[in-house]
């Protein structure tokens, strides 16, 4: 049998949905002396039967293999693949996925004419929504068709926009077999070693952006995965070529903090355990912008707020389901609920707070034991009507949180601090006759508003202001609504479920709420396929710009516009220019 002059690899795990396509785009390949090694990773679907059907088509092109070991990553099926490899040129991509048709020749020609080690090319995002429509953009675009291992790193990490020679592979060693992110772990290594990288200005590959990709989603193991790879990278790495690899490292994390927020208190550690490194660093020392970004996080607090949550039951009723759950989903860890009731706080160390017990204002019991127990140990206040959305690791970040509930309103019913927050020790002086000396029992919500004005000058308009001390103030759509849509990556942590029956409620189906929140012209992550309805100043410039275009001074504009276009045209505009400066002077003498 020939040898084939490029083996692609191709791990295939459940792809029955994809597979067709994409077999279909490597059997089309225009260099037809390839090999395809499909190695399956114990596929519970129709994928072998799919495999079979393409290996009697294609005989001498497809081979399939069964995994040997399994620990479900694709870099130990990888690894295996590569073993039943005979070319000299190695190709890998994913089976939910279509290669270019002349990839490969494209490729494999430049890599031959340059013994390269490495060739890359681009590649473009096909992102499907949910109503099918596909829009393709290019991943980047190559400024200079001249490379070196240091700008190849910083290009990318995507194995399927790379052929990459063999014999770097097998020099280099296996790829991480534990890792989710084998690509942002193996791949700089690989540029960092290699002799002669080429670039090729054309699109190799088409990247389907799945909702369902594991490595698509803002879990704590995902970013725990992908910061073991970042740090294999850094280790296993070509010295000469490490501060390439930290300047990528940095930009990942700079996105995954936007991406991945719900991480953000394990993202800013392994910040501070690579700031003095990224300081030191000649690259990112020309993007000031980025190193004030790091900085700024790397100089946070080291007191962090606990993964503690606290929820009241002073009225007697059971809560024991809802201690449960958020135990489970409050935190990415998990964390510890306390509840609070008459059984462990004393109602009588207080006079105010046992008259007002006694009165049955069990919000303001409520508010006070939360707001005490925050003070002294930390923690967050979350009341029975705030739904989890997302977890509260992202609050780690801060000394301390309230949430406005409108624009001059702020939220009773989540907020929380770290211990001996001064504004959370202000707030618990509120409760006392020395305060509130007619015993009115003023909500929570009016006492946070009157030490949040009267204390700190903040100004009420419903806007999120974070990382100030003592405390950092978010608007309703992180706390009160859920802002999603489909799968929009928004900061949203709970919304808030009142009761039905509560005057001036309004309950709005998602649809409505899509609808109303692009009628406003809002520039949030928001909806598609939907028309908003123009503003008062929209109309109003719509129908000014009617009146000028009927106009016969337009009409004398679009004339001289058509004569400047020929021979005399910079002379009449100068005249023109200078009528324009004449009328305008007269008609300041008037």
């Amino acid at each position: 049998m020939e040898k084939p002059l490029v083996s692609i690899l191709v791990p295939i795990y459940n792809g029955e949905v994809y597979l067709r396509r994409f077999l279909d785009s490597a059997v089309s390949q225009t260099l037809e002396n390839i090999e395809i090694i499909c190695v399956d990773d114990g596929s519970t679907d129709g994928s072998m039967e799919i495999l079979e059907e393409y290996r009697k088509a294609y005989p001498e092109k497809l081979f399939i293999y069964k995994a040997k070991n399994h620990n479900g990553y694709s870099g130990i099926v990888r690894n295996e693949a590569l073993t039943y490899a005979r070319a000299d040129y190695i190709y890998m991509c994913d089976q939910d996925d279509v290669i270019q048709v002349s990839a490969m020749e494209y490729m494999y020609s430049e890599a031959e004419r340059y013994n390269a080690d490495i060739v890359v090319g681009k590649f473009i995002f096909t992102l499907a929504d949910d109503d099918g429509n596909i829009k393709l953009s290019e991943a980047y675009k190559f400024a200079s068709m001249h490379v070196n291992n240091g700008t190849a790193i910083l290009q990318g990490v995507e194995f399927f926009a790379r052929l990459i020679k063999k014999d770097l592979l097998e020099e280099i060693g296996p790829q991480p077999e534990d890792l989710l992110f084998h690509d942002v772990a193996y791949m700089p290594v690989l540029q960092s070693y290699a002799r002669n990288i080429r670039l090729i200005n054309l699109p190799v590959y088409y990247y389907y952006r799945r909702n369902d990709s594991i490595s698509g989603t803002q879990s704590l193991k995902v970013c725990t995965q992908s910061i073991a790879a970042e740090r294999y990278a850094l280790e296993h790495c070509n010295p000469k070529y490490k501060e390439y690899v930290e300047k990528m490292i940095a930009h990942r994390i700079i996105s995954n903090l936007d991406f991945r927020w719900i991480c953000s208190d394990i993202l800013v550690d392994w910040i501070k355990e690579l700031m003095p490194t990224f300081i030191e660093n000649s690259l990112l020392a020309k993007n000031p912008k980025m190193m004030k970004q790091l900085q700024g996080f790397a100089d946070l607090s080291d007191e962090r707020l606990p993964e503690r949550v606290y929820i009241c039951a002073f009225d007697g009723r059971d809560v024991s389901e809802r201690a449960a759950d958020l135990a489970e989903n409050a935190f990415n860890s998990g964390c510890e609920v306390v509840i609070l009731d008459s059984s462990n706080c004393d109602i009588r160390e207080n006079p105010y707070i046992s008259d007002a017990y006694n009165a049955g204002r069990y919000d303001i019991v409520d508010a006070y034991f939360a707001i005490k127990n925050i003070c002294e140990n930390g923690g967050v206040y979350l009341h029975d009507s705030m739904k989890l959305v997302n977890t509260f690791n992202y609050m780690r970040l801060f000394e301390g949180f309230f949430a406005y509930a409108d624009g001059r309103t702020f939220s009773d019913k989540v907020f929380g601090a770290v211990k001996d927050n001064e504004a959370f020790v202000k707030l618990l002086d509120t409760f006392s006759y020395d305060w509130d000396k007619k015993g009115e029992f003023i909500t929570l919500s009016e006492r946070i508003r009157i030490i949040l004005v009267m204390e700190y000058c903040i100004k009420l308009n419903g806007r999120s202001v974070k990382f100030k001390s003592p405390f950092s103030l978010f608007g309703p759509e992180v706390f009160m609504v859920d802002t999603r849509f489909g799968n929009q990556n928004v900061t949203c942590i709970t919304t808030y479920q009142p009761d039905p029956a509560t005057e001036e409620t309004v309950t709005l189906t998602v649809d409505t709420f899509r609808y109303m929140i692009a009628a406003r012209g809002t520039n949030g992550r928001t909806i598609t396929n939907t028309r908003a309805v123009p503003t008062r100043r929209e109309y109003r410039l719509a129908k000014e710009l009617g009146e000028i275009k009927n106009s016969n001074t337009w009409k004398l504009v679009l004339r001289l516009r058509r004569i400047g276009d020929g021979p005399f045209g910079p002379f009449l505009k100068k005249i023109f220019h200078g009528l324009l400066k004449i009328r305008a002077k007269l008609k300041g003498k008037k």
